[in-house]
């Protein structure tokens, strides 16, 4: 069957060529004298028709043609690809980082997609609405992988099925991300701590101290930015404390009970029985 215009486009960007005319027939005959009774002839760019062909799903048929392995595994991008990227998100705060990463996936949509280079791309908007069919969503990978230096998956933009949502995974993924903390020692610590004052109660006096001692980290917990920075606003150079050492400080170190409780009720009011 012969394709013409779009559908011959259509092909041809999946790796489907159309055949020579004297070629088909002379492959058609030679299918019919070796009496071959399931037989397949076509013009194949195994390293389009591949990729494409697999994005959904692995294919046990293709697994069996060493052309079409071959492609799936030459789908390797060269690092030298990666280090423009990494120079520019080099020393950015999270914020820029993740910007960054942004302007190349809307850049790279522009391209696959052959929007004006101008084009408003909404980041919220999922690649499916935006016309992403099985081809565009390898070339969009190949794209991305060459830009980022390292191996996509084929199922890029159906995990991760908006810009936004794909820029946040960039960002956490790619070389240079700052570290995600993992809370659970921290969590662990805090059950150990609520399991030893329900089992051994502590006086007023220690009650009290350690809630001062708390809401002070409480305090610098969330006085803290999400790169670690401190976001308080500093006080005033002649404030009258500022050579003072912090509150839960001085109740750490204090061994005399009636300074103690000065201290304490400084913190939580006079609610302290006597």
């Amino acid at each position: 069957m012969a394709a013409t215009g779009e559908a011959e486009e259509y092909l041809h960007r999946r790796g489907l060529s159309p055949l020579d005319p004297q070629l088909a027939l002379a492959a058609l005959a030679q299918a019919i004298d070796g009496g071959e009774t399931a037989l397949t002839v076509a013009d194949v760019d195994w390293a389009r028709f591949t990729p494409v062909f697999t994005s959904g799903r692995p294919s046990p048929l293709l697994g069996e043609l060493p052309e079409a392995v071959r492609a799936l595994t030459a789908n390797t991008p060269d690092d030298e690809g990666g280090s423009g990227l990494r120079d520019r998100l080099a020393g950015l705060g999270a914020g820029e980082r993740q910007t960054e990463l942004a302007r190349l996936i809307r850049h790279t949509l522009t391209v696959v997609l052959r929007y004006e280079a101008d084009a408003h791309i909404d980041d919220t908007r999922p690649f499916s609405d935006l016309g992403f069919d099985s081809l565009t969503a390898v070339e969009f990978r190949d794209l991305l992988a060459r830009e980022c230096g390292q191996p996509l998956p084929a199922t890029l933009v159906f995990d991760h099925p908006t810009p936004a949502a794909l820029a946040d995974h960039l960002h956490r993924t790619l070389p240079g991300a700052a570290p995600v903390a993992d809370v659970g020692p921290l969590i662990g610590a805090l059950d150990a701590l609520e399991a030893t004052v329900a089992d051994s109660p502590p006086d007023e006096l220690s009650k009290a101290r350690l809630t001062v001692r708390l809401r002070a980290f409480l305090d610098a917990w969330t006085a803290t930015g999400p790169a670690g920075r401190n976001t308080r606003t500093p006080r005033p150079a002649d404030s009258a404390d500022t050579a003072e050492a912090p509150v839960a400080d001085r109740i750490a170190a204090t061994d005399d009970d009636d300074e103690l409780i000065n201290l304490i009720r400084e913190q939580l009011g006079d609610n302290l029985g006597d």
